[in-house]
């Protein structure tokens, strides 16, 4: 799910197909992936990918009407529809499971495109009497699309697997020992402070980051962050109210609601999809790139406060699939915190702002 509609003119089939991996972040695998058709001028808007596995059945087709009614309330007027199945798989039209999506679908939205992608060829299909429309296609004809050269000019290259969303490259070890230190230096300190201290402590960790995080912004691509910044920022991240704060610094017009936070006064307006004006998407883009940064820096098993707050901010720009491949990978370290159990539990429910937003002003 892009933070950025892609605008291919006068798209065909191919064209969406190329562009898809891009936007979701990933090459799809037995997967159903929708996108959404914008006005006036045909952008590719929400992007939704659910399992093949998860689309039969009653819970599947309530799956099916509430991602539509999304689809909707994005302002979709369209959607295009692929299918990605194995080599071996059934034929689109035999796929019952798959069928009864579709079915749900066309209740709700209407289909303009309808496609079957496996690893050797792509099959364009009607999308109302599920037939097949002329010869496939190779793989290689989506190289030279509008679609392909479409994602290359908004720098969205995809991963080969989802699962590499969420995957560190460690840091040389000297840099990892050095970040070590330091956020045991920030533990001993916090651990001897109670009340106003406390929340001090909290305020200095804060300032750094918001330090490097300007920093960040103005420059993401020449910005690193020093492994003692790092430290204080993960032991920053293991306190509740402290970690609220440094989640507090993406969000759009928080002034000094992070400070706030720090203290102990209170975020629970901005966090609130019901009353927040949710997360500035430069910023969260540069707080993930600094966070990416400390968790290279992190042993594996200390990573949890880094995954749980980025899971927390790609949930807030709507990716869903890298919000949930964090947040898998931060249940998975010594230090989860329960955010990144909340995180995942939302995802897996369909449950996003834009839903809540809806609710707030319909």
């Amino acid at each position: 799910m892009p933070t950025a509609p892609i605008l291919v003119r006068n798209a065909g089939g191919l064209d969406v197909l190329a562009a898809l991996p891009a936007m979701l972040g990933f090459y799809p695998q037995d997967s159903v992936v929708i996108a959404g058709i914008l006005p006036p001028r045909g952008r590719l808007g929400l992007v939704l990918r659910v399992d093949l596995a998860d689309q039969a059945g009653p819970a599947g087709r309530a799956a099916v009407r509430s991602n539509m009614q999304r689809m909707q309330s994005s302002g979709a007027v369209a959607v295009f529809v692929v299918r990605y199945a194995s080599s071996t798989a059934v034929e689109l039209g035999q796929d019952l499971g798959f069928g009864e999506m579709l079915r749900e679908a066309r209740e709700v939205v209407d289909v303009t495109g309808l496609w079957d992608v496996r690893p050797d060829r792509l099959q364009e299909y009607d999308p109302i009497t599920s037939e097949p429309i002329g010869a496939p296609y190779s793989p290689d004809d989506l190289k030279s699309t509008q679609g392909a050269a479409a994602a290359a000019a908004a720098g969205l290259v995809p991963r080969p697997q989802r699962a590499d969303l969420a995957k560190i490259i460690d840091a040389p070890i000297p840099v990892r020992r050095a970040t070590r230190r330091a956020e045991r230096r920030a533990w001993d300190q916090a651990l001897a402070l109670s009340g106003p201290e406390l929340g001090r402590w909290r305020v200095v960790g804060l300032a750094a980051w918001r330090l490097w995080l300007a920093k960040a912004v103005a420059a993401p691509a020449s910005t690193v962050l020093p492994p003692n910044v790092a430290g204080k920022v993960n032991a920053l991240l293991g306190d509740g109210a402290g970690r609220d704060a440094i989640i507090l610094t993406a969000f759009r017009d928080a002034d000094d609601a992070p400070r706030r936070a720090a203290l102990g006064l209170g975020s629970d307006e901005l966090l609130d999809p019901f009353t927040s004006l949710g997360v500035d998407t430069e910023l969260s883009d540069a707080a993930i790139g600094l966070t990416r940064q400390m968790l290279s820096y992190l042993a594996p098993q200390r990573r949890g406060g880094g995954y749980a707050i980025g899971a927390c901010w790609y949930w807030w720009n709507g990716q869903g699939a890298e919000a949930s491949e964090w947040a898998r990978a931060g249940m998975e370290c010594d230090n989860a915190p329960p955010l990144a159990r909340l995180v995942a539990a939302m995802v897996e429910q369909g449950i996003f702002p834009d839903a809540v937003t809806q609710l707030r002003d319909g």
